[in-house]
């Protein structure tokens, strides 16, 4: 679901080496697009009333943008709604869409005219007038085979990674980082490889509701969650994952004292402002995660009363 409460469908153009059927550039056929519907009113869907081929009779009211070959994975940033795709290659080139939240649809983004920045089809001279080009491709060199994509990094647990892009490749399992400016014009010529996990079938990086990220390992069936430094850790299922590490209110502390029970407090019923990183606020380890009356009752018997220890994560 995109920030405007739709729901954003990625196609990949059905298969075939290099679109035999030219489905993604086809504006009567659903594949090789971004779709883009309402599901909230009415079945099984409506259509959005400002999607861009509405009322056109020679293309279907679904379609948000054209020309993907395989999106995997895209994601909106959870700031600021930008639109991010990785578009898997055909045999030479990855690919990044950058699009802004201020888009109001109609892309093409170049499939099977283009491959990243290079013509596929035809190989020489394509026209590529019109087309909505990516930001970043990179090639096949080091094993390299398949992009994976990610999300814009909004955790708390590593700060220097706050608006950057996070990615990898099927293959090798390397994951790296990217970032735009105000422009859209990439920052790092070639992304810096953030996190070491080995060589691995990259199938995804995922985001929990605290913006931290986790990869699940295809080949070995581990999920790991990156943390700082590049490191990353094994996650832990347990309930012990949802509780704190001791520091509700941020302070330079690592104790959790009675500034933190009066922090909570005003947090959830005075309009103070909230703990600076939820995930660091769900004090009595419940699996909802939230911060709620429980937490502050837990808080205090815990300092005062006697009461269980709180949980920490490993």
């Amino acid at each position: 679901f995109g920030p405007d409460d739709y729901l954003y469908i990625g196609m990949g153009d059905g298969g075939g080496s290099g679109d035999p059927q030219e489905t993604a550039q086809d504006p009567d056929r659903l594949l090789g697009k971004m779709l883009r519907i309402d599901v909230r009113n009415g079945a099984p869907y409506t259509i959005p009333p400002d999607n861009p081929y509405v009322g056109a009779t020679d293309t279907l009211p679904e379609i948000w943008a054209f020309g993907l070959r395989n999106p995997y994975r895209w994601s909106f940033d959870r700031e600021t709604g930008d639109l991010w795709i990785a578009d898997v290659g055909q045999f030479e080139w990855e690919e990044i869409n950058f699009t802004p939240a201020s888009s109001s649809g109609g892309e093409n983004y170049g499939w099977d005219i283009t491959e990243g920045f290079n013509c596929f089809e035809p190989p020489t001279d394509c026209d590529t007038a019109g087309l909505y080009r990516p930001i970043f491709e990179y090639g096949h060199d080091g094993g390299r085979c398949s992009i994976t994509g990610g999300v814009v990094y909004r955790g708390c647990a590593i700060p220097d990674l706050d608006g950057w892009y996070i990615f990898g490749d099927y293959c090798t399992g390397e994951i790296w980082r990217l970032k735009v400016d105000d422009t859209g014009a990439v920052i790092t010529p070639f992304p810096t490889e953030m996190f070491d996990i080995g060589n691995i079938d990259l199938a995804a990086i995922g985001e929990d509701i605290y913006g931290e990220l986790y990869v699940p390992e295809l080949n070995t069936g581990r999920v790991v969650k990156l943390v700082h430094d590049g490191a990353v850790e094994d996650y832990c299922a347990g309930p012990c994952c949802v509780g704190i590490r001791g520091n509700v209110n941020g302070d330079s502390g690592e104790n959790v004292d009675l500034p933190d029970v009066i922090y909570l407090v005003n947090a959830l019923f005075q309009g103070g402002p909230p703990p600076p990183c939820p995930a660091e606020a769900n004090v009595n380890a419940d699996p909802q995660g939230d911060i709620d009356l429980l937490d502050v009752t837990y808080l205090v018997n815990a300092l005062f009363l006697g009461g269980p220890a709180v949980p920490a994560c490993p």
